[in-house]
């Protein structure tokens, strides 16, 4: 059967579907069966669940995404960004303000996953912490970054994993690091320079044995012979207006006629993260590459059991219907049927499908929502 009808089949006959409020906990894990009295996990599942690892497969990361989602990403990371300026009134709220303290301890919290109490109140305590990587990363993560991105207080450590994937031919991964002399920036890429006088460049950003001060911010936007951006921890620019501190905010990146950044005497420019899809030869596309060839590589991964590639593959397709999802995984493991649908007498085969939807395609989802 192909993989086209595997995806469109109605394999489950509405009715079963009511027991899933009434039986949720029983079928979880396959404890009932009224033919056996007791109903076992499907083979092979028990090895891929729970999800323990926190990265993803190989094969999905050598999948280049699809061009429509490289630029969703984009759009979303620039929409955010501005979002945020706004919500700092535009460079006007200030780090240790209530509004600036609230926000800050929300980007902690869901951006780098720390806990930060009274501290943030504290202007000692920032000028030895400062936040602008944990802006960073909490615009990426609700941008809808997920596993691609390395979430970090440090700008250092995610410009050195985007990097790698570039150093590995990570094509899967929509993050990759280059010198300011190799790419014109484009909306929702990060533009990385030095700070402090670390010593940090192109070449030995990847070395993350040896911490190099660094800070980006995001583009947002690309005008003749500049570029505006936006990052967090901004040096306070508006005296008259009073500001103790520093806010998120916004400024001019000049670039000549290709659209190239021109470089600076202090905190140099050294690396753009670019956020886009990598072609063959591994070289910087538009917005990304088709998927020629995926439909392959789930069939094969189909073919050989393996159901978390198979079905991670086909999310970066683009299908997330719970429903296709889940009979991709079913009929794989039952050929002998054809796709043709289960019949209302057959509830081991309707609670194996419930199975697999609630046990193994849901949570997938859930980890690439």
């Amino acid at each position: 059967m192909s993989l086209e009808v595997a995806l469109e089949q109605d394999a489950i006959p509405e009715e079963y579907e009511l027991l899933d409020e009434d039986l949720a906990e029983d079928l979880a894990w396959g404890t009932v069966s009224p033919e056996a009295g007791a109903y076992l996990p499907p083979d092979g599942f028990e090895a891929a669940l729970p999800f323990r690892s926190t990265t993803l497969s190989n094969e999905i990361l050598q999948e280049a995404l699809p061009a429509a989602a490289v630029q969703q990403l984009r759009e979303n990371i620039v929409r955010l960004t501005e979002q945020q300026w706004r919500r700092w009134g535009q460079g006007t709220v200030h780090e240790t303000s209530d509004q600036g303290v609230q926000i800050l301890r929300h980007y902690y919290r869901t951006g780098v996953g720390e806990r930060r109490g009274d501290r943030l109140s504290s202007p000692v305590w920032h000028s030895q912490h400062p936040w602008s990587a944990v802006f960073i990363s909490w615009i990426m993560k609700n941008a809808g970054a997920r596993e691609f991105f390395r979430y970090s207080r440090g700008h250092h450590y995610y410009i050195a994993a985007a990097k790698r994937n570039r150093m590995n031919r990570t094509v899967g991964n929509p993050f990759w690091t280059y010198r300011v002399s190799e790419i014109a920036p484009k909306p929702g890429d990060l533009v990385c320079n030095e700070r402090a006088g670390s010593g940090v460049t192109y070449d030995n950003v990847h070395d993350v044995s040896v911490f190099r001060s660094s800070h980006s911010d995001i583009v947002t936007a690309v005008q003749p012979n500049r570029l505006i951006v936006v990052g967090g921890n901004t040096g306070q620019r508006f005296p008259r207006r009073g500001l103790a501190g520093n806010t998120v905010g916004k400024k001019a990146i000049r670039t000549d006629d290709r659209g190239f950044i021109v470089q600076r005497g202090r905190d140099p420019y050294f690396a753009v993260i670019a956020v886009q899809g990598i072609d063959a030869g591994g070289r910087p596309s538009a917005i990304g590459r088709g998927s020629s060839g995926i439909a392959q590589k789930i069939q094969a991964a189909l073919q050989s059991a393996r159901w978390t590639t198979a079905l991670g593959l086909a999310i970066l397709s683009g299908q997330r219907d719970v429903g296709k999802l889940t009979n991709l995984i079913f009929f794989a493991r039952h050929p002998e049927r054809s796709g043709r649908p289960i019949r209302r007498h057959e509830r081991t085969l309707a609670r194996e499908w419930l199975h697999i939807r609630n046990r193994l395609v849901i949570p997938f989802l859930r980890r690439f929502a």
